[in-house]
């Protein structure tokens, strides 16, 4: 309507010139069309008028337009009184414009894993056999290809090394190392603890409760590392969110033995986990109501210390009976088959529970500020 109005004003303005209208009859419609195109803009952008727009956009949820009319307010009628009171308003449109933003990326990220609802990326669900080799019912998800990275330790520094992730549910993650890309997998003759440290794809590396967030405890008693139920979960989000996951593992015994590698692109992990999970939801209740059961036969306990000489572990033990009246006791491990390099893992308390023995360990690291104790499985 502004632009026909501007075009008809122009048009008679050059007619009344071409039939040789004088100076001051040109000058005066033109000011003429100036003084309209001031109304129009009033009209547009006056008070009255985008109080108006900016109570009905609220009113109707149309909270970009709200807005955009509070801030063009404020600008064109900064003496009005209603500016104090849309300044409130302001905060909460953009709280809505936030939310909705947020609600259309969820929407716009379901649409793709719909569209994507086969793609699991580098991911499969796998089934474990029997004794038969026929499959269970017993799902897993695992990387398709072996992931590569580089081991170190005292006899050599960055060799190959590929990796396998072995998912039960998300909180029950276990990884296998095969060093020198070898065919089978490290094994411990005892339960090897390891530090696991993990950065995300937006670079965050402080993802674990505890003292000490930027790593977490592993154990491997067979051929893989397994991680506590708590450290699984939050392994399990990373992946979720996917992209470039990077883990360091580091062995507790032996520092300079040391475990690198990345997931280059972690990607619809969560279809994978979906798979894995929806047909079988009722049974994955069961197995993780099963952890916490007490009749399961799982028994927890505290290591708090470990030590390459029995004379230290016997001198540790005593000291932390006499100190602070903790009775420990002693396993043996060995770092080879031969069984010629013993050493000590010292133990505190029997639970049967793994909630149990994680609120012993918190009440523990208080009473004796022993911050690197941690739960594992007995028998382990």
């Amino acid at each position: 309507m502004k632009r026909t109005i501007h075009i008809f004003m122009a048009v008679i303005m050059l007619s009344l010139v071409g039939c040789g209208v004088s100076q001051s009859e040109y000058d005066k419609l033109k000011s003429e069309n100036k003084k309209q195109k001031m109304e129009l803009e009033e009209l547009k952008t006056g008070e009255d008028r985008l109080i108006a727009v900016i109570e009905k956009a609220y009113k109707d949820k149309k909270y970009s337009l709200a807005r955009q009319n509070i801030e063009l307010l404020n600008a064109k009628h900064p003496e009005s009184l209603k500016n104090a009171e849309f300044k409130e308003l302001l905060k909460i449109v953009k709280e809505k414009e936030s939310e909705e933003r947020k609600k259309r990326e969820e929407e716009e990220k379901e649409k793709i894993r719909l569209a994507n609802l086969n793609n699991t990326g580098i991911w499969s669900v796998r089934y474990y056999v029997d004794n038969f080799g026929e499959p269970t019912r017993e799902g897993y998800i695992t990387n398709t290809t072996l992931i590569e990275g580089k081991f170190s330790n005292t006899a050599t520094q960055n060799s190959d090394l590929n990796v396998r992730f072995l998912i039960t549910n998300s909180s029950n993650i276990s990884i296998q190392l095969y060093e020198y890309a070898g065919n089978n997998p490290v094994k411990a003759y005892n339960a090897d603890s390891y530090r696991v440290f993990v950065q995300d794809k937006e670079g965050n590396r402080n993802l674990f409760g505890g003292k000490y967030p930027e790593w977490c405890m592993a154990e491997n008693s067979s051929d893989r590392l397994r991680l506590f139920e708590e450290n699984s979960l939050a392994i399990h989000k990373v992946l979720m969110k996917g992209g470039t996951v990077k883990f360091r593992i580091v062995a507790v015994s032996n520092t300079t033995t040391h475990y690198e590698f990345n997931i280059q692109n972690a990607d619809y992990y969560e279809n994978a986990y979906r798979k894995l999970v929806e047909p079988n939801a009722k049974i994955e209740k069961i197995q993780k109501d099963s952890f916490q059961d007490a009749n399961t036969g799982r028994k927890y306990t505290i290591q708090v210390a470990e030590y390459a000489d029995e004379e230290g572990a016997m001198r540790f033990m005593s000291a932390l009976l006499e100190k602070q009246g903790y009775i420990a006791k002693v396993g043996t491990s060995y770092r080879d088959r031969a069984k010629t390099r013993a050493y000590y893992k010292i133990n505190v308390g029997e639970y049967k529970t793994f909630n149990e023995a994680k609120q012993a360990n918190e009440k523990f690291k208080k009473q004796t500020n022993i911050s690197d104790s941690f739960v594992r499985e007995m028998g382990n």
